[in-house]
């Protein structure tokens, strides 16, 4: 995740923008990247991504962090964002946000019986558990 702050911080001193504009920078790269418009012509999403490796080479990158899944392991993106840029520990504990570690969730999706296809996340925040019950059900 360190990594990922490092290309947010970059894009942050680049286009000269605040932290919280640099978040909404790569929130809005990820949504354009994949976005249908890509999808209507051959090779379209192809094109799409090797010219925002030209273009965005550090939100490129971030992109291919965030879509990175090794050895059967997955990855709460958001949730680790913003704990590493945004989130200090005393503020967590003065609002109460306390985020699922990776190992709980999957304990949690071990023990699980998802009905027709459905889960409870009462607390869903970025959406850690749900990520999870994914990996079990693939």
């Amino acid at each position: 995740m360190k990594e990922v702050v490092n290309l947010i911080e970059k894009v942050v001193t680049e286009k000269k923008i605040d932290r919280h504009q640099g978040l909404n920078a790569v929130l809005d790269f990820l949504i354009d990247i994949f976005d249908i418009k890509h999808w209507k012509e051959p090779e379209g999403w192809f094109k799409a991504v090797a010219k925002a490796e030209q273009e965005e080479p550090h939100l490129y990158r971030i992109m291919m962090i965030a879509t990175a899944m090794e050895n059967g392991s997955w990855l709460d993106f958001f949730g680790g964002v913003y704990e590493e840029m945004y989130q200090s520990k005393g503020k967590a504990s003065t609002l109460g946000q306390f985020f699922t570690p990776p190992n709980l969730c999957d304990l949690l999706a071990k023990v699980s019986q998802p009905t027709e296809g459905k889960i409870s996340d009462c607390a869903c925040g970025s959406g850690a558990f749900p990520i999870g019950m994914l990996q079990k059900i693939v």
